[in-house]
């Protein structure tokens, strides 16, 4: 595919000498990988290359969790430090719990299987995912991934030391629908954020892999494989060339597109830790009959972390300890676990953690050897037995770790930020190509009738967005002759090939839309001048009529860059044959006669019945020239009739429910944001008070040691 296939809108400039093309008054720009478990941030400051952002801790990743205790908000790592004191006032998986109902079958599976001791409620206004805290406030899952958020932006201004952060890009997994992209977006609002896009963690990968590389003539194929803490992802990524002129010049750039996306949205390696917390926690009800530590939040959460450990142990040696201090009633438990027991116990994990790979592979048609690099991502990726089935898979091939698995995706999207900002100017360009991962149809209500000749006919689904269709992309439903108002449609997943629908959702149905306005604007245009054409003596339009000749109306839609559909607008498109008169030039004849009547033999003059005189003689083509004066055009005008089509757009009014699960409206985020600001300034009290304790304790050991040189 080349530059025109790719489109302006595709085409990524990376910016590779940053300090050379910054304005004066560009601030900091983050980039966020937003995990289920931890979150990596990077910073572009001004006029300097991307940087990973390191916490309060220095630590380059940072807990994904909220703790709420006696009031007070504490945020990443403080947060994961009360998990086993306070477990049931930490949350934890806060991504996965966007854009769904507590209703949804994969809540209850969430906190069943993976024991989590906090309670989930509706929001009484939007009915999404809420939860309570110790103080009795509610506080909506928006608000707790946009108190990460914000928590993300206070480590980045303190670590960039450059100003604000207002703008962002963050990373979402590929299989995100339209509902959890948008609770994204809410929350960073709720953050005080501008997400200038959502970007795929895919193409953020592939971005950060391609982008200082050069392709000539050649194409690669490239699947990046990404496991993570709750789910398995696979994308295929056709690297190229393009040519394009600049300055006089040909000159050659780099483009990656997104050919196909697979993904187990439900398995990722901490069901790898639950397995262990549950074979751990046998071992112990085993030998101490009676106990339940399923039953004790602070058992499981002390059970998960050294699950965690051991895990990692595991990866790295043939056999770990698992050592839990105060387990349950003051009883420590000590075990251990070798690499093959773990693997036996994990059954069928690694099997199906590879079938999204190998579904990459069957659907494209595709084999080892069409490959040409597999690179590996997420933690979960450093698990031998994970990289033997992936082999077995590729059939012996070797896989590749030329990217950082941990930081390759925050890192792309630091790339991508600065290219969408528009107070730096880029200097190397790279095309990218990303794609929609859910195919969506739009489909008239069966109310709605559109009228084929002389008849009512069912109107067919149209695609909207057709699976992998590239992004962002505005589209277009044109519907004939409809004989309805009002209008109702719906946006649908198109399951009809066997594509899944998003997580958390249990409907094809997306949107529901009502559109009202047609038969008043049919009504204007249909009755307007209408005259028959053939009563000017038209011929060439004989029965054809004035006034409205077709109608039809269109749907706008657009689909933006970070995958979020939308209703535009709706109009009625009217054509109108419309008659007017204009002023025709005749030209006539005037003639001016002079030339004297010729003589009879008999001498008389020869007269025509209407006693004008008539020259009866023969002229010959050489005789000289008379003095006869020709007859002179006279100009003049008559009205005549012609027509003219028109086409004028009515705009037509766009209501009914809308999406499932809409926007966050402005006064739920200006709630949302107020109830945010009380806990910030809670924090902010406790943390000049603890401030205040620290140098009031400073000043009293500096007294103690005056006074003690002083008694010397």
């Amino acid at each position: 595919m080349g530059v025109r296939g790719l489109g302006i809108r595709g085409m990524l400039a990376i910016l590779l000498l940053i300090s050379l093309g910054t304005s004066a008054a560009a601030g900091p720009l983050m980039a966020v990988d937003l995990g289920s478990e931890f979150i990596k941030v990077a910073v572009v400051p001004p006029g300097k290359l991307p940087e990973i952002v390191t916490n309060e801790m220095t630590k380059r990743r940072t807990s994904a969790q909220v703790a709420v205790v006696d009031g007070n908000r504490l945020l990443g790592e403080e947060a994961a430090a009360l998990s086993i004191r306070y477990p049931s006032k930490v949350f934890s998986r806060l991504r996965d719990l966007l854009g769904k109902s507590p209703a949804d079958s994969s809540i209850e599976d969430l906190q069943q299987s993976h024991l989590l001791p906090y309670s989930i409620e509706a929001d009484s206004q939007r009915g999404t995912i809420a939860v309570s805290a110790d103080d009795g406030s509610v506080l909506s899952s928006e608000q707790l991934v946009g108190s990460i958020l914000h928590y993300a932006k206070g480590i980045t201004e303190a670590f960039a030391g450059a100003g604000e952060i207002r703008d962002c890009v963050i990373t979402v997994p590929s299989f995100f629908g339209q509902s959890q992209r948008q609770a994204i977006i809410d929350s960073a609002r709720l953050a005080g954020l501008t997400v200038m896009s959502l970007i795929n963690n895919h193409a953020a990968a592939a971005l950060q892999h391609g982008y200082t590389r050069t392709f000539g003539n050649k194409s690669e194929n490239v699947i990046f494989y990404d496991i993570g803490a709750s789910s398995v992802e696979a994308a295929l990524v056709k690297y190229s060339s393009f040519e394009v002129k600049e300055g006089g010049k040909m000159n050659t750039h780099s483009q990656f597109e997104v050919k196909d996306v697979a993904w187990d949205a439900s398995l990722g390696v901490q069901d790898l830790d639950m397995l262990l917390v549950n074979h751990f926690a046998d071992q112990f009800e085993t030998k101490h009959v009676g106990s339940n530590t399923r039953s004790n939040p602070r058992a499981v959460a002390k059970l998960k972390r050294q699950a965690r450990r051991t895990k990692e142990i595991l990866s790295a040696n043939t056999e770990a300890p698992f050592i839990v201090e105060e387990l349950l009633d003051g009883r420590d438990f000590r075990s251990g676990i070798k690499r093959q027991d773990f693997e036996d116990l994990a059954g069928n994990f690694f099997e199906r953690a590879a079938k999204p790979l190998q579904h990459l592979l069957q659907r494209n048609g595709l084999s080892a050897g069409d490959v040409h690099a597999v690179e590996l991502l997420g933690g979960g990726s450093r698990i031998p037995k994970l990289q033997a089935e992936l082999g077995r898979v590729l059939h012996g091939r070797v896989l590749d770790k030329h990217l950082d698995a941990d930081e390759a995706i925050v890192r792309g999207a630091a790339w991508y930020a600065a290219n969408l900002s528009t107070t730096f100017r880029l200097n190397k360009k790279f095309g990218m190509s990303d794609g929609a991962p859910y195919p969506i149809v739009f489909k008239l209500d069966e109310s709605t009738q559109v009228k084929q000749g002389e008849e009512e006919a069912a109107f067919k689904e149209k695609a909207v967005l057709p699976f992998m269709k590239r992004l962002p992309i505005k589209r277009v439903v044109h519907l004939p002759n409809i004989t309805a108002d009002p209008i109702k449609f719906s946006l649908q997943h198109n399951t009809s090939q066997g594509s899944p629908l998003p997580p958390g959702v249990t409907s094809p149905e997306m949107a529901h839309f009502v559109v009202t306005g047609v038969d008043s604007t049919l009504s204007k245009y249909n009755t307007t001048g209408k005259r028959h054409f053939c009563d000017h003596n038209l011929s060439f339009l004989s029965g054809q009529t004035a006034g409205m000749d077709s109608s039809k109306m269109g749907v706008h839609l657009s689909a933006d860059s970070s995958g979020i559909l939308r209703v535009d607008k709706a109009e009625s498109v009217i054509e109108v044959w419309e008659e007017y008169e204009v002023d025709v030039p005749v030209e006539t004849l005037q003639e001016n006669v002079t030339v004297e009547a010729k003589q009879t033999l008999e001498g008389g003059s020869e007269t025509d019945a209407e006693g004008e005189d008539v020259d009866t003689a023969t002229a010959d083509a050489n005789d000289p020239p008379t003095n006869d004066t020709a007859a002179k055009p006279a100009v003049t005008t008559r009205k005549e009739m012609r027509s003219r089509k028109k086409t004028f757009r009515v705009p037509l009014t766009v209501g009914g429910p809308g999406f499932a699960q809409p926007p966050m409206s402005a006064e739920q985020l200006k709630t949302g944001r107020q109830q945010m600001q009380q806990l910030q300034q809670a924090e902010v009290s406790r943390a000049q008070a603890a401030q205040a304790k620290n140098e009031l304790e400073a000043y009293i050991i500096s007294t103690q040691g005056w006074l003690q040189i002083v008694r010397e």
